[in-house]
């Protein structure tokens, strides 16, 4: 596993952890968000900056997505309000 400073992502990162409930917009659906709860975080390198996924359990498809924690936005609402 990759680990840096500075890292792409290292904010959004310090605010949820695993665990949490998190959303996302989807790519393409103007008012859709992805809704899921966090399973894992990691580093990759991309080019020349590492960056910081999030693996997700994301209820809708009941599959496994990965996410990079930039576009991430913890989740505050009612799982009743999606």
């Amino acid at each position: 596993m990759l680990s840096a400073e500075g890292s792409l992502g290292d904010r959004m990162k310090a605010k949820i952890q695993i665990g949490d409930l998190v959303s996302w917009k989807m790519l393409g659906e103007d008012e859709n968000r992805g809704l899921g709860v966090i399973l894992d975080f990691y580093h990759k390198k991309e080019g020349e900056r590492h960056v910081i996924y999030a693996d997700i359990f994301h209820f809708r498809s009941a599959k496994k997505v990965t996410i990079s924690v930039i576009s991430l936005k913890r989740y505050e609402g009612t799982i009743n309000e999606v």
